[in-house]
């Protein structure tokens, strides 16, 4: 369904899940029949729901069992009735920072937060052996995203009592447990909150008011990622890739323009952006993928493109090469049928959107833009995870209560109290910044401000959330 081809519109599957499923289990596909247990440390229904989109859309129809709120770990070391009978194919433990039991402090020593560190890996460690000893099945486990503050500032990443510093030597630790458990899968929420933004996938009013330990906008992006994941361990991931060449791998038509007109290399923006996503390409020749050229072209002038002195890939980097004038969709089944894999296998890569139509049409395979012509060279495959190995599955001020958004300043209003007097929150001065006598409050000149009219933007982390602050030495 190209609604579910990255890159997606968030809102509109948020929205439109409902009539989405409905045609997804409308079109007649046959899919594998799966079920997910889903083990959460914080709300996860539209986390669930989306998923089952992601999941139909890649050929898979799943069952699905959702934990209880925050008994993820119970769950996994216990099990229960319920879950016994479900009898998971795969489960998938859905924490984040919000489920961490510790968190250092400045007054934290170095032998208390190592025993905090050690602790929480050895939760998650009971949590696996639970899972397969009970049902003896894959997990997908996430790592920790940062925290949305700094209470240390530039000091929370190396000083060992920050929690920047906690996070990141926690989620190296994590790693080196999941690399000698070949039955966990780590889904990285730490590069995709990175990825979308930590401060909007932190929101904590989604937090306050649902329990929802990300930004519910961003719901899609972390289902897709899982959905990837679980595609990867069920061996549904595509094998390789059909590649258009002029204004794809490179600037220009070679067969107007001439090999040396060609826009590739590092001479200028355009050149790097072509090179850069060649990069790309090749790299996944190192992943096991099989590169193909299905371009309408002259032959001669195609290896002429490829043998380029300023290109990344070669002639001999391609398994196939379909350079003629015949129709797209039918090369593509051409060198299916010569490397004997499926045509849907593919992922097409074509600037052109009419030819990607018609082989999406024809196959429905999965079609890209390379967007290089706005500089873009690989920006669409970020998320993909169309290929890869099982185990890799992918892929402002300080001022409160202001926020940076879009380069402007967002205030919040307060009331008038009776008497007429204008209510401030305490760090939103009137006149003077430095005269502390301007903060006002309902009883007058120092006094406390009224509460916010929407409680959960009354975050304390966030006043100093880009400030420094040392602690004092203990």
């Amino acid at each position: 369904m190209k609604e579910l081809e990255y890159p997606f519109d968030n809102g509109f599957i948020m929205k439109k899940k409902r009539s989405l499923k409905r045609q997804l289990l409308g079109d007649g596909a046959v899919r594998l029949k799966k079920r997910v247990a889903v083990l959460g440390g914080s709300t996860t229904d539209d986390i669930v729901s989306v998923l089952e989109l992601f999941l139909l859309d890649m050929g898979f129809e799943c069952e699905f069992y959702r934990s209880e709120y925050g008994q993820f770990w119970q769950d996994a070391v216990f099990s229960n009735e319920e879950l016994d009978r479900f009898k998971p194919d795969i489960v998938y433990i859905h924490t984040s920072l919000r489920n961490l039991s510790f968190s250092p402090t400045p007054r934290s020593g170095e032998e208390e937060i190592e025993q905090g560190l050690n602790a929480e890996l050895d939760r998650l460690s009971q949590a696996w052996d639970g899972v397969k000893e009970h049902f003896g099945c894959p997990v997908i486990q996430n790592n920790f995203e940062l925290p949305f503050f700094r209470l240390m500032g530039n000091m929370d990443a190396s000083d060992r009592r920050g929690k920047v510093n906690f996070v990141t030597r926690l989620n190296s630790a994590l790693y080196d447990r999941i690399a000698q458990r070949p039955e966990v899968y780590l889904n990285d929420i730490n590069w995709l909150s990175a990825a979308y933004g930590l401060e909007k996938w932190s929101e904590p009013k989604y937090w306050y008011l649902y329990k929802y330990a990300l930004n519910i906008e961003a719901i899609p992006e972390l289902a897709f990622q899982v959905a990837n994941i679980i595609k990867a361990i069920f061996g549904k991931n595509k094998k390789a890739l059909a590649l258009d060449l002029d204004n794809t791998l490179w600037g220009g038509i070679v067969g107007d323009d001439g090999v040396e007109n060609l826009e590739i290399g590092k001479e200028t923006a355009e050149a790097m952006a072509y090179f850069e996503f060649q990069q790309y390409v090749k790299a996944h020749k190192d992943l096991g993928v099989l590169l193909t050229v299905c371009s309408k072209n002259e032959e001669e002038n195609a290896l002429a493109g490829l043998s380029h002195p300023e290109g990344v890939l070669r002639p001999d980097d391609f398994v196939a090469i379909k350079a003629n004038w015949l129709p797209k969709d039918k090369n593509i089944v051409d060198t299916a049928e010569e490397l004997n894999i499926l045509s849907e296998a593919f992922v097409f890569v074509d600037d052109n959107p009419a030819e990607r139509e018609i082989v999406r049409g024809q196959h429905g395979c999965l079609c890209q833009d390379p967007g290089n012509s706005e500089g873009k060279a690989g920006r669409p495959w970020r998320h993909a995870g169309s290929y890869g190995h099982r185990r890799s599955a992918g892929v402002c001020g300080t001022g409160y209560p202001c926020r940076r958004i879009r380069g402007k300043r967002r205030k919040r209003v307060y009331r008038r109290s009776a008497a007429g007097a204008g209510h401030q929150h305490p760090g939103y001065v009137r006149g003077n910044a430095g005269d502390p006598s301007r903060h006002c409050g309902p009883g007058g000149v120092g006094s406390r401000p009224p509460p916010l009219h929407r409680p959960y933007r009354a975050d304390p982390a966030h006043v100093f959330r880009h400030q420094d602050q040392r602690p004092k030495a203990l």
